[in-house]
């Protein structure tokens, strides 16, 4: 693939794009009513809530990370295992996108997030293809974009999961499930290369027990979500610089900062 020609292939993506909203209009005509699963434990009562949207929504994370395979399919330097990496981010956005606009009844705030959404979409798949694009200045502000868009679908699933009154038992597993994620995406992109499961799954480990002391606390969904994402940044800061080289105590202002700085925006939306 030569450098001037080195975008993503126009007509694959609109197919994937439409193909994807498509799945969310159709949702706003499928309401299935939720089933539960009830087992009695010796002192105990177990009951967990099957609903049709779960399964729709895993379809769609899937479509999303096919796509993104077959955006980089003909690019010559990738084997099939390099382009798994690139998977996880529109599989996660496209997933997320999803938990608003099932909460959300039929209305304008449907249609803003519907259209957002769409945006969002295309901009992670640009980011994703260019983060191998030869031209170093354009990988580096695609790098960029795409953690910044990770933060922001963090901020977007915590709200929407506090919003529509998820039960405990459901948001934890998605926190966790999402932090890791984005963290284990971050570091690689930070690092240049590196896979660091470790502190990928450490911070996945704290976010679900941050998501669980939060819940209890008299929040609503906006500050829920500022909190959980600037532990979130602060935390993927902090270990990224861990992956690097011991930490310093000037290693720790950044963190501080966005932990400070998320508690003050979340005071503010009171």
């Amino acid at each position: 693939m030569e450098k001037s020609s080195f975008k993503p292939d126009s007509t694959r993506l609109s197919m994937m794009i439409a193909t994807i909203l498509l799945v969310y209009a159709a949702t706003q005509f499928i309401r299935q009513p939720e089933n539960q699963i009830s087992l009695q434990l010796p002192g105990f009562f177990f009951s967990v809530s099957i609903n049709f949207r779960d399964f729709i929504w895993f379809g769609v994370a899937v479509l999303a990370a096919a796509g993104m395979d077959w955006l980089l399919i003909d690019y010559p330097d990738l084997n099939p295992r390099q382009r798994i990496q690139h998977w996880l981010l529109p599989a996660l956005t496209a997933w997320v996108i999803g938990v608003p606009l099932y909460a959300l009844p039929a209305g304008a705030a449907w249609w803003l997030v519907y259209i957002l959404g769409g945006l969002l979409l295309i901009l992670v798949f640009w980011g994703e293809f260019y983060t191998i694009t030869p031209r170093e200045g354009s990988r580096q502000i695609a790098a960029i974009g795409l953690t910044g868009m990770s933060y922001a679908l963090f901020v977007v699933l915590t709200a929407g999961l506090r919003f529509s009154l998820t039960r405990l038992y459901l948001v934890v597993p998605a926190v966790v499930l999402t932090s890791g994620l984005i963290t284990l995406r971050s570091l690689y992109l930070y690092t240049r290369g590196g896979w660091y499961y470790n502190w990928s799954v450490a911070v996945a480990l704290l976010m679900g027990q941050l998501a669980i002391g939060f819940h209890y606390l008299p929040l609503n969904a906006i500050q829920y979500g500022l909190l959980l994402v600037g532990f979130l940044y602060g935390s993927i800061s902090l270990a990224g610089r861990a992956s690097m080289h011991k930490i310093i105590r000037s290693d720790l202002f950044e963190p501080a900062a966005a932990v400070v700085i998320a508690v003050f925006l979340a005071f503010l939306m009171g």
